[in-house]
């Protein structure tokens, strides 16, 4: 028996956070935050975050971790289980801390705890993101973390023909049918139409990448720009062979220029500035979730912004395809502000 308590993440695109209760395991799969400033926590008390046994983080977005230090506050010690990436990109300073992909082997369960077995994949989504099994001898369970097998970028690991009593399944893009390649497509339609340099405002880890790969494989005509934290990942690239695909970042010196730009909200007042640059002299793309009240949403529907969404979570179509090449008792899908059964 498996017992879920959702502390965010259902009927709204952040704050994903859950409590298991798998006999005899509590534990807390992610610990994200809420962009609603009144309400940001999980709502989880006190006595709920100290019965865990321990804390999965999936990766180090903050819709999934960015609640971790609110954890501690209300007394969490228990151990951590995340990836060495996930904790560098966090900057996390926490003793406590598993490191599963130094600690377990990839896909392969392994004992974590006596009485626990993990297994573990890389999830597509950004560097250190995973998925991952929890088994018990009397139940297992599935989370997917933020899943996207179609990554042009980030290696993932396909979850298939695996067996779950509950598998909690990422479903942002619910509503979506886009691809890479109709993103692609949109993209260059814009290009044809305009003859402005593109600012684009995307996430600090995952997504900036993945579109500068594929923007220069496909526009040699176009010169990148990449901001200071864009640009310290691309000159990691060595290190963090196990999730990235081989990729070639050599920008051309084309007229016209597409510069990246690691605030997605554009929160930063340097980073309103050059937007308000964009705003009279370009064209702004936004490739993401405007968060309510962001100074993105606030400019998008301007007339030189445009909103052309890069998939990096999978529609409905793709989680039922996932849903019929596995074998799951009962399905949860997270991550969406529409609340989804499947049928």
């Amino acid at each position: 028996m498996i017992r879920l308590s959702v502390a965010g993440g259902i009927g709204e695109h952040g704050r994903n956070c859950f409590l298991i209760r798998q006999s005899p395991f509590t534990y807390i799969l992610d610990c994200g935050l809420s962009q609603e400033t009144f309400d940001p926590y999980p709502h989880l008390d006190s006595t709920e975050i100290n019965q865990a046994d321990f804390l999965i983080i999936s990766h180090c977005h903050s819709d999934h971790a960015g609640a971790f230090q609110w954890l501690r506050q209300q007394g969490f010690q228990k151990p951590l289980l995340c990836t060495r990436a996930t904790y560098e990109l966090l900057h996390l300073d926490y003793d406590n801390t598993i490191f599963i992909d130094e600690t377990f082997p990839r896909m392969k369960a392994s004992l974590c705890f006596p009485g626990l077995e993990i297994k573990w994949g890389r999830s597509g989504h950004c560097i250190g993101s995973i998925w991952l099994t929890l088994a018990t001898s009397q139940s297992k369970l599935l989370y997917s973390g933020d899943y996207y097998p179609d990554s042009q970028l980030y290696y993932c690991d396909s979850i298939d023909q695996t067996d779950a009593d509950l598998a909690i399944i990422d479903c942002a893009y619910a509503t979506q049918t886009f691809t890479a390649a109709d993103w692609l497509y949109q993209f260059n339609n814009l290009l044809e139409r305009s003859n402005h340099n593109l600012l684009m405002p995307v996430p600090k880890n995952g997504r900036g990448l993945e579109l500068a790969a594929l923007i220069l494989s496909q526009r040699s005509d176009l010169k990148l720009i990449l901001d200071e934290s864009l640009f310290k990942q691309y000159t990691q690239l060595e290190q963090n062979k196990l999730w990235l695909k081989p990729y070639n970042l050599k920008s051309s010196d084309g007229i016209r220029s597409v510069h990246l730009i690691s605030d997605p909200q554009i929160q930063l007042d340097k980073s309103r500035q050059l937007a308000e640059w964009y705003l009279k002299n370009g064209t702004i793309i936004l490739s993401g979730t405007c968060y309510k009240d962001s100074y993105a949403e606030q400019i998008s529907r301007q007339q030189h912004v445009h909103t052309l969404i890069y998939p990096i979570h999978p529609n409905l179509t793709m989680v039922k395809e996932l849903i019929k090449h596995n074998h799951f008792k009962k399905v949860v899908l997270f991550h969406s502000q529409e609340i989804i059964e499947i049928s």
